[in-house]
Parts: structure tokens; C-alpha cells; sequence
């Protein structure tokens, strides 16, 4: 059984993000019912109740290829070198 509740999901993804090396790749999966409700009930210290993976992605890709004057991307954006997708999942590369 896969785990496909968006909480899980990105929580590990925090967790494990800063253990990968450098050149490293990150895969995402499951995200395609990250709108469903039921997998939206749960929340943690790191991720709020009705996270949706995907729209955490969408902030960070938005921030790697647009520029808003005085605002911060190096801090969110930090070791994420790219974010490539495809149907239902996602592999981001690092620095």
C-alpha cells in the first residue's frame, strides 16, 4: 500500500530532501488526487490540514522562473536545481 495522504507525502519529502546529495533526484508520486478530501484530513508540526503536494510545487516553480522586485527566492527555493513533471508525479533535481 502506498502512502498517498499529501501530509505523509510532503513530510517526508522535507525530512529526506536535505539528506539527499548533491546532483541528486527526488521523485514525487500519487499526486493525482491531491484535491480529494479524504486525503486531506490529517496535519503535522510541517504541513497544515488540506496540503496539496502540487501546489507546494507550483510556489517553488513560480519562484524559479519568474522574479517579483524585492522579493526572497533563494530561501524557498534553496538546493531545488529543477522540478520536472509529468502525469502524477514529479522528480526534482538538487544543486
Amino acid at each position: 500500500v502506498g502512502m498517498i495522504i499529501h501530509l505523509q507525502v510532503w513530510t517526508t519529502f522535507q525530512k529526506f530532501w536535505p539528506l539527499l546529495k548533491p546532483g541528486g533526484l527526488y521523485f514525487i508520486e500519487d499526486m493525482l488526487v491531491g484535491r480529494y478530501p479524504q486525503y486531506q484530513l490529517s496535519e503535522s508540526p510541517l504541513c497544515s490540514k488540506g496540503l496539496v503536494v502540487t501546489d507546494q510545487l507550483q510556489r517553488l516553480i513560480e519562484l524559479m522562473t519568474t522574479y517579483t522586485p524585492g522579493e526572497n527566492r533563494d530561501e524557498p527555493i534553496g538546493e531545488v536545481k529543477f522540478i520536472s513533471c509529468q502525469l502524477d508525479a514529479c522528480v526534482l533535481g538538487k544543486k
